[in-house]
């Protein structure tokens, strides 16, 4: 399950959430991995969110469908995380 968030500024929060399920069905998520995200980006000139910094295979799928990935900042929970965003 995922979706956009549209924000004040015009850009857009991505959300989603993930199973272990998924790692029964790597190679067709990947397949499909692109396009999807092309669709949460819509007409959204930007698509931001932030990735928790040890989750090191999300942060790998991120920058393998096209965000670009900050250095990390401490977010208002205390966690580490890495801001995410994607611009077309």
């Amino acid at each position: 399950m995922y979706g956009t968030v549209e924000m004040p500024d015009g850009s857009g929060c991505v959300w989603g959430l993930g199973s272990t399920e998924i790692e029964k069905h790597v190679i067709p998520f990947l397949r499909v991995s692109k396009t999807e995200v092309d669709i949460l980006q819509g007409n959204f000139p930007l698509i931001f969110n932030f990735v928790h910094a040890a989750n090191h295979l999300h942060l790998k799928w991120v920058d393998y469908v096209g965000f670009d990935i900050n250095e990390p900042v401490e977010h208002v929970t205390g966690e580490l995380v890495r801001p995410i965003h994607r611009r077309i």
